[in-house]
């Protein structure tokens, strides 16, 4: 069964909460940290939307890439503490207005698939998630 995401809403409530500069991350992020997601965000496949997906999307993730060591830990920053990151993968969508956005692709504790979507401004800090 083929569904079709409609992240054109989603992205228009991120997009204007990041206006608004609504900061979300708990945890402390350093400028190594965010340059070393800066670097790896430029090889990470874009997603265009609207796309559609089949269940089989959510098993195999194409066009979607393992993250680095380097920029693990700025992913980790983006995720609650129940996500595991250990097979985690990365898509990111097109930019609006200098905001970047990413989807990470992630485990709870039993295994189910989770999906985050998230923003950052132009110089990398996480504005929404």
């Amino acid at each position: 069964m083929i569904r079709t995401i409609l992240l054109s809403l989603a992205l228009s409530a991120v997009v204007s909460t990041c206006n608004a500069q609504k900061i979300c991350a708990t945890a402390t992020i350093h400028s190594s940290q965010k340059e070393a997601f800066a670097t790896f965000y430029e090889h990470i496949p874009t997603i265009r939307l609207p796309f559609e997906y089949s269940y089989n999307f959510i098993l195999d993730l194409p066009n979607t890439i393992c993250p680095n060591k380097e920029a693990m830990n700025f992913i980790a920053t983006c995720v609650d503490a129940d996500t595991d990151l250990s097979i985690c993968r990365i898509a990111k969508l097109p930019s609006t207005n200098n905001w970047h956005l990413f989807l990470i692709f992630g485990n709870n504790q039993t295994g189910e698939r989770r999906i985050f979507l998230c923003a950052l401004d132009s110089k990398y800090n996480l504005t929404n998630k």
